[in-house]
């Protein structure tokens, strides 16, 4: 915009007025750096604004560097005139009359949104500055001009409020940090720089990175108000360095992850909070946040022109940690039992056992005495628990008495003591039936318990910046130390995290020189700085890394051209494994609701020899032998047997009864110690990565799994304006369990979209885990890591739709085919509602039915919101199926309403 030329008369102050510095006058315009050409002819508006990490917009909406300008080396101290602050109410309606007038008084000189001294006078210093030339002589015609001067200045500020506005319209958005492949189901929103409300579902091997989309993080950096009185910066700290006002450097700056939450130098607090309630589900109340406790931004630029930022910040942290999961199973079964009755008796002259006796009229037994004792039977499995010790002996004498009772109708097997034979009397031979086969219907009752620690945790965190003429740096340092109760080894936790205190600060070297250093920062710096792939659920007790790029000079350089950046990390800190079990607390043998018996079938008969012709001795002797009646099978022939008398029959009963089956599945959450090297390189389209590591499972029952090294790598391109999305990457591990595990995968998706803002999107994608864990101690339960999916959605207006379909069995080790809808939407600006349903799932696990609302109470990231869901999962048993519904309820909020926009205020 070019104003109207200066009159002579401002012309002739200013050269009257040479020794004072006129590069700009910042202070008068407040809000924006208007700067004079040599000519002083035309003024230039040249807003400063600093950038957002925004939602994904066209390259062509987006500039692609990040404008930090640093104050230089500090001036001396000089005379200058102070006017009091205007207010809003004074910038809305200039007013034609002279400010009051303020004395002169001795100040090092305030720094402008960049931080830079002021170098020029206000319009108001100026109309002070003839008031006090008045006193020397007439200037009543000079003071007129000087009206009319600032009557055109009062309308540049119009101009420059309209531009401001606009600048905080185009960028006021949320942070964008890292995305995983499969991303958690959320509620799409429309409101700007405002937090998705969502739903979160839980130990993978898949570990978070942050990142920022490099097409998109880079904004203008909107110029601040003036620094109020209050917040004049401290006198320089160390050599160069100043204290700046938090709400004057752009939040991109520091933007970062701490632990999985993203936080920069404005965030003073946040708090999320969420609960469960179930019929078959108890879990503790989840509570995640943190808050602010010191943070300062310092900036200066050294003799060699090298531009310094250097943010540093404490802040408490209260994490949820999941620690303890128990699911008790128990299943009862409809099952039919199957029984028996065998009787047998045999008596005889005794002749046949002594042949060379030379005969007798005594009548023997010719079997043992075998029956269960009634007494010993087990109520819970009908099983006999012993024999009973009384009886007749085989060969034993029958008294005529006793025999007499034996040959009375019936089975008898003696009088009391004196008992021949074998009667066997068992309830339950075993099952033979089982659930649908009964035609009775079992039950399953399923319970499970969620236990979490709390725990608090301190974080420091250092960001420096350095800028020269042609690149620039970024050393980011995070320490931490968290008391994680409960678990295995808290003494090793502390000693790992406190070793990190060993460790130095990142702060970067940076070659000075001639040139003043290019505040066009490239903004693949910050992209890449958080891109570093850092372990999900885990605690930080050091991070150091250091990013560089080469700034950017041709403003006009399109996206794609901006030269990449790269970033090497370390990171130590703990990470969760899992201790799995499985207790069979119940293996089916005991049962209970026994009905009575059913006759199956049944044969019986007694009298003399002729009644056991068509009966085998071998196979009678053999029957003996199993019970332990007889050490050897007796080859016996009836007709031999003078006077023979048997009783002998076989009866099959069936009842009905439940068998009770329990099992226990446990997890232990315990966290070790975990090393990790990464780096990547950045563009605006395509990420590199690397990574390597190891974690020090201490928890393993053998040593040598102790040890659990791995190295990957992945390769992601994003083309914003193709609509293209694809990525490649594979990992390995040593000693690889559940959680940890070798896999390789692949994903591309493609989105078409239309001039009125819907759009359509197709996927696909394969993981296959590779050599997953299959086994739970001893026993075999397989692995479900692989996955090839193919999904579609659509943006219809305000409604989003989409279907996932996973196919079982492609590759080995797969989960089983599903397909899953979902459904989201907004209504309003400030409710949403989203929904999914599974109608097909072969797995003995379904999450069939979940519906989502969620409130916001504003429009910004911070702003309140509530979120209410019910979810409906079915659990698959031979039984049938059980069904848990869960509701839970979820809120968040914190300070700022908008952390990561420039000029935010506390």
């Amino acid at each position: 915009m070019t104003l109207p030329r200066s009159r002579p008369i401002l012309r002739s102050l200013l050269c009257a007025m040479a020794s004072t510095p006129f590069a700009t006058l910042a202070a008068a315009m407040e809000a924006t750096n208007v700067s004079v050409d040599n000519s002083l002819e035309q003024v230039n508006l040249s807003p400063t604004s600093a950038p957002e990490a925004q939602a994904v917009q066209s390259p062509a909406e987006v500039s692609t560097v990040v404008q930090n300008t640093v104050p230089g080396p500090n001036p001396k101290q000089q005379l200058i005139a102070r006017a009091p602050a205007t207010t809003a109410q004074d910038e809305s309606k200039p007013s034609a009359e002279a400010p009051p007038t303020e004395q002169l008084i001795a100040q090092v000189p305030t720094t402008g949104n960049s931080g830079a001294p002021a170098t020029g006078l206000s319009s108001a210093e100026l109309i002070q500055l003839a008031q006090l030339l008045s006193q020397l002589g007439d200037l009543s015609a000079l003071q007129e001009q000087l009206s009319n001067i600032q009557e055109e200045l009062g309308e540049i500020r119009s101009v420059v409020r309209d531009l401001q506005q606009e600048s905080v319209i185009n960028s006021q958005a949320p942070p964008r940090l890292s995305e995983p492949i499969q991303q958690q189901e959320r509620v799409a929103t429309n409101q700007e720089n405002s937090r998705p409300v969502a739903t979160s579902s839980p130990v993978s091997n898949t570990e978070a990175s942050t990142e920022t989309d490099s097409d998109v993080a880079q904004i203008p950096v909107l110029t601040p108000d003036p620094i109020p009185e209050e917040e004049i910066p401290e006198p320089e700290t160390d050599d160069f360095l100043q204290k700046m006002p938090l709400n004057r450097v752009n939040p991109l700056i520091t933007t970062q992850n701490l632990d999985g939450v993203p936080i920069s130098h404005f965030s003073d607090w946040e708090i999320a909070a969420s609960g469960l309630l179930s019929d078959a589900t108890t879990s503790d109340v989840n509570v995640d946040g943190f808050a602010r406790l010191d943070s300062d931004i310092f900036q200066g630029t050294t003799a060699d022109n090298v531009a310094v930022t250097d943010f540093r910040g404490t802040y408490v942290r209260l994490r949820s940690a999941a620690q303890d999961r128990e699911v008790e199973t128990e299943i009862d079964q409809a099952v039919t039992l199957g029984g028996y009755l065998y009787q047998f008796t045999l008596t005889g002259g005794c002749d046949i056992l002594d042949p060379g006796g030379g005969g007798s009229d005594e009548t023997c037994s010719f079997l043992p005495p075998v029956a269960f004792d009634p007494q010993s039977y087990d109520p819970d499995t009908l099983l006999p628990g012993r024999l009973l010790d009384s009886g007749i002996a085989f060969g034993g004498v029958v008294s005529e008495e006793n025999l007499a009772f034996i040959k009375q109708p019936g089975f008898q097997r003696g009088l009391p003591g004196q008992e021949v034979g074998i009667e066997l009397n068992v309830p339950n031979s075993g099952i033979v039936a089982v659930g649908p086969e009964t035609g009775r219907q079992g039950q399953t009752i399923r319970r499970e318990n969620l236990d979490n620690t709390y725990s608090v945790g301190i974080a420091n965190v250092r960001q420096v910046l350095k800028q020269n003429d042609q690149e620039a740096v970024l050393g980011r340092t995070v320490r931490g130390f968290a008391a994680i109760p409960n678990d295995e080894d808290f003494g090793l936790d502390s000693a790992v995290q406190l070793a990190t205190l060993l460790l130095p600060d990142v702060d970067p070297a940076l070659e000075g020189g001639d040139a003043p250093p290019n505040p066009n920062v490239n903004a693949n710096l910050f992209s890449a700085a958080n891109n570093s792939r850092l372990p999900a659920n885990s605690f930080t007790a050091y991070q150091g890394s250091v990013s560089r790029a080469e700034s950017v000079t041709d403003l006009s350089t399109p996206p794609e051209d901006i030269p990449a950046a790269t970033s090497n990390s370390f990171w130590v800190g703990l990470s969760p494994v899992l201790d799995r079990e499985i207790e069979i607390l119940e293996d089916g043998s005991r049962f209970k609701d026994f009905s009575g018996p059913r006759l199956v079938a049944a044969a019986y008969g007694e009298g003399g020899a002729e009644v056991a012709d068509n009966l085998s001795a071998q196979v009678a002797a053999t029957l003996l032998n199993e019970v332990g009646g007889v050490d050897q099978q007796l080859l016996l022939d009836f007709d031999d047997i003078q006077d023979a008398y048997t009783q002998i029959g076989l009866a099959f009963f069936e009842r009905d009864a439940t068998q009770i089956i329990k099992t226990r599945y446990s997890e232990r959450t315990n966290y070790v110690p975990h090393l990790s090297f990464t780096g990547n390189r950045t563009d605006n389209r395509n990420r590199t990565r690397y990574y390597l590591g190891a974690l020090i499972d201490y928890t393993a029952e053998d040593t040598q799994d102790w040890l659990k090294a791995y190295v990957g790598g992945d390769y992601r391109y994003q083309n914003v304006n193709a609509g293209v999305r694809a990525e490649v990457g594979g990992i390995g591990y040593l000693n690889p369990d559940k959680d940890y595990y070798s896999r390789l995968w692949g994903n591309v998706a493609k989105t078409f979209s239309a001039n009125n803002g819907n759009s359509f999107t197709l996927a696909a994608g394969l993981d296959y885990a590779i050599d997953q864990d299959q086994q739970i101690g001893d026993i075999f339960v397989g692995s479900t890591g692989s996955r090839a999916t193919v999904s579609a959605a659509a943006r219809l207006g305000g409604v989003t739709l989409s279907a996932d379909q996973n196919f079982g069995g492609l590759l080995p080790n797969s989960d089983e085919s599903n397909l899953t809808l979902r459904l989201g939407t907004q209504l309003g600006d400030n409710f949403s509602l989203s929904g999914y349903y599974t109608p097909f799932d072969e797995d003995t696990v379904v999450a069939r039915y979940g519906v989502n609302a969620g409130i916001k109470f504003g429009s910004f990231y911070n702003s309140p919101s509530l979120v209410f869901g019910w979810s409906q999962d079915e659990y698959k048993f031979a039984t049938g199926t059980f069904t848990d519904d869960r509701f839970t309820v979820s809120f968040s909020t914190g300070q700022p309403n908008a952390p990561f926009v420039t000029g935010t205020r506390r």
